[in-house]
């Protein structure tokens, strides 16, 4: 069977997806998986042995930064069609996606059971919140008759991708990853709280901290550095999405706002203490990686999505000791202040 998977959104909801992906290849190895990306997160997938075939389409009201092309987004839209899949997995929720959906068709569209998009889907998934999102995605494998089996988010990198990481870029044989950045404003720590809380990292735990992200997240965190008494080296805007995979990797400890850096940290089997505002973090935090995860959240509540999200508020809430001590249960280490 031919099978499509649509996944067009960020790179944290691609990881995410990565042990739907893995199920459906241990539970369908004779199966043609192919997979629909954003080109802002494909090369998540880059060496992922779980799929046969990824294309590249932009949602244009999913690019971030950029624009997208109307004329490619249709293009690839239609051509999809005309491969009439077997089996279609639309992972979004949103409208707008679902009428994609609808337009690529296939023998049997799969689909969440939301009222805004579940007219789109033939076979409907019950849309929960009390479980984390990518447990959510493995309702999909079960739907089509398949057992989850899997070992967590993934990537996969190259001896040659991590030696020439090693050789040129890597700090420190021992360093902490700060992320303050993320799609959403909301989801913003205060630049005073980050430097605080480096500085103390720094000073208590004699370990240094750097900071990765994107181009968009320089100038946030060139801020925080001003702010600090300490030194620290920022890569942001300096690495690809792989090699910023891979200074997670290598590093001690991620500290990070609910962003992709959070779902790579699990994916590459490195602790994280990730700090959640306005998202639920049952549905939205780290997935389990054998790790000492910390997930420092206030919010007792969630209202919107049922339950997912509220629109925005409880960063505030977070206070630098909270990180603090739990770093000090992560890194083993006595702070002295």
């Amino acid at each position: 069977m031919n099978i499509l998977i649509l996944r067009p959104d960020h790179i944290g909801d691609m990881l995410l997806t990565t042990p739907l992906l893995a199920s459906m290849r241990h539970g369908k190895p004779g199966d043609h998986i192919t997979v629909l990306t954003g080109s802002w997160s494909a090369s998540v997938l880059e060496n992922n042995p779980d799929h046969d075939e990824l294309v590249i389409c932009d949602y244009p009201w999913l690019a971030r930064g950029g624009k997208a092309s109307w004329k490619d987004f249709f293009s690839v839209v239609f051509k999809l069609r005309r491969r009439d899949f077997d089996i279609v997995f639309n992972l979004r929720k949103a409208a707008k996606a679902s009428a994609v959906a609808k337009i690529i068709g296939g023998k049997t569209l799969y689909g969440f059971d939301v009222g805004k998009s579940s007219w789109a889907h033939d076979k409907k998934i019950k849309y929960r919140t009390d479980l984390n999102i990518a447990d959510l995605y493995l309702e999909f494998v079960n739907a089509v008759g398949t057992e989850p089996d899997h070992e967590g988010l993934k990537m996969v990198f190259s001896d040659k991708e991590n030696d020439g990481f090693l050789t040129k870029t890597k700090p420190d044989s021992n360093y902490i990853v700060f992320s303050p950045g993320a799609g959403y404003k909301e989801k913003f720590w205060f630049t005073d709280k980050w430097a605080e809380t480096a500085d103390t990292l720094i000073r208590d735990c004699g370990i240094p901290v750097v900071f990765s992200g994107g181009p968009a997240d320089v100038s946030m965190i060139g801020e925080i550095i001003s702010q600090m008494k300490g030194e620290a080296e920022c890569y942001a805007g300096k690495l690809t999405l792989r090699e910023s995979s891979l200074l997670i990797k290598h590093s001690s400890l991620l500290v990070s706002v609910d962003s992709a850096a959070v779902h790579i940290a699990s994916a590459v089997k490195t602790p994280v203490i990730a700090l959640y505002g306005p998202t639920n973090p049952v549905h939205w935090g780290p997935y389990p990686n054998g790790c000492k995860n910390v997930v420092i959240s206030k919010v007792e509540k969630f209202s919107l999505g049922r339950g997912s999200t509220n629109k925005e508020g409880g960063m505030e809430l977070i206070e630098s000791a909270d990180i603090v001590e739990a770093a000090a249960g992560i890194l083993n280490r006595d702070m002295v202040s």
